[in-house]
């Protein structure tokens, strides 16, 4: 599954809310430190800053019972207001994203040989701590970066191919280079599924033009191979790293007999690219005196 849709980038800004000590909040307020990346075992989103979309009340409490850990760095609980811009999200409200997710647990689940990581501790029936999901998420990334990775290669050998085709006298060690790079861009179509990017009109071409080195070749034979190239580079680009993570969390006791809510359910995001942090904020009461707009 890849991130081939359209709509697949959140172009709208949103905000974020993170529970943490005051000391933290002030220092990032005035520009003498940011949040950092947290890379707990147990979190569910893979490594990120945490935020609590538009909930600045669930921010705080989480510093709140954070402060009561034994081993929390906690000792005011206070908030900091983010504006976010997801960018390239892995998106767990959207069904192309899941997707990924439940490809990226296959894939995972086999390479493991069923010896996974457990979501534990549940509370109402909900795992609280997720080293599973985390341990999925984090192959959805690793998954994405081969595959880019591996294309990015391809489109350099085959753009080092033409390259050396071009040159205008090719000499003996120049033709062992061709051979060695059509190797391996061979392998790679072979071993890697790519093998609808070589139909058999660019095999033929291929094959005619190792076989006419040195020679006269037809212009229109290097630009198909460029044409390739550039293919595989638009493809790579369905493999960019994801910028951010958001899902809904699924918690509390339901609202009422039979119901399919919780008491605190919310959603959070994870933001893996710190650039998607456009900017801090204090947040703020609502002045009674005028309406919310």
């Amino acid at each position: 599954m890849t991130n081939s849709d359209l709509y697949s980038k959140r172009p709208n800004l949103v905000l974020g809310f993170h529970g943490c000590d005051k000391s933290i909040v002030d220092k990032v307020i005035n520009g003498e430190k940011t949040l950092i990346k947290s890379g707990n075992e147990y979190d569910w989103l893979g490594g990120g800053i945490y935020f609590w979309q538009n909930s600045k009340d669930r921010a705080l409490e989480y510093a709140t019972r954070a402060k009561e850990r034994k081993t929390s760095k906690i000792k005011e609980p206070a908030v900091i207001g983010a504006i976010l811009d997801l960018g390239l999200c892995l998106d767990l409200l959207d069904y192309e994203h899941l997707q990924e997710v439940k490809s990226a647990y296959s894939f995972f689940n086999k390479k493991a040989k069923g010896l996974l990581p457990e979501n534990k501790m549940k509370d109402s029936g909900i795992p609280m701590l997720r080293y599973l999901d985390k341990a999925v998420i984090q192959t959805v990334h690793t998954i994405r970066e081969v595959q880019y990775n591996e294309l990015v290669k391809l489109e350099s050998l085959l753009r080092t191919f033409v390259y050396l085709i071009t040159l205008s006298s090719i000499q003996k060690d120049d033709t062992e280079k061709i051979l060695k790079c059509f190797e391996d861009i061979l392998k790679i179509f072979k071993s890697k599924g790519y093998e609808s990017f070589i139909d058999e009109k660019r095999k033929k071409i291929f094959i005619d033009i190792l076989a006419h080195l040195n020679k006269n070749l037809k212009k229109t034979s290097l630009s198909e191979i460029e044409k390739l190239a550039n293919e595989i580079r638009m493809k790579s680009l369905l493999f960019q790293s994801y910028d951010s993570v958001r899902s809904t969390f699924l918690e509390g006791e339901s609202l009422y007999e039979n119901a399919g809510f919780r008491e605190k359910n919310h959603i959070q995001i994870c933001i893996r690219n710190m650039n998607c942090i456009k900017g801090y904020f204090l947040p703020k009461n609502m002045d009674e005196c005028y309406p919310n707009p």
